[in-house]
């Protein structure tokens, strides 16, 4: 049985399949379009996928955010390696993305 972050997923995944029937009438396995309906759309998904990473990044560039990956090796090399460092450096993360 799937648990935190997959579990969110499985529930997105039922959640967005009830969403499908009732604007669709008909769920994925039933629909009729060819693979290259299919693919189109999955290329058209990706597309905007990519706008809202960017603009997501941007956002995060905006509020003077670096990665986690860099924060935590900083903090490392500056506390030698403490996770109560690594605890702050989220703190500060979630205080700039709340300005």
């Amino acid at each position: 049985m799937p648990t935190g972050t997959e579990l969110a997923v499985c529930q997105d995944i039922e959640y967005r399949q009830k969403m499908g029937i009732n604007k669709y009438g008909t769920t994925v396995a039933e629909n009729p379009l060819e693979l290259r309906e299919w693919l189109q759309n999955a290329y058209e998904e990706a597309l905007d996928l990519s706008v809202y990473l960017r603009r997501s990044m941007e956002e995060l560039d905006k509020h003077g955010v670096q990665t986690c990956r860099s924060n935590r090796k900083d903090v490392q090399q500056a506390d030698g390696g403490s996770d109560d460092a690594i605890d702050q450096v989220r703190a500060d993360i979630q205080k700039k993305m709340e300005m």
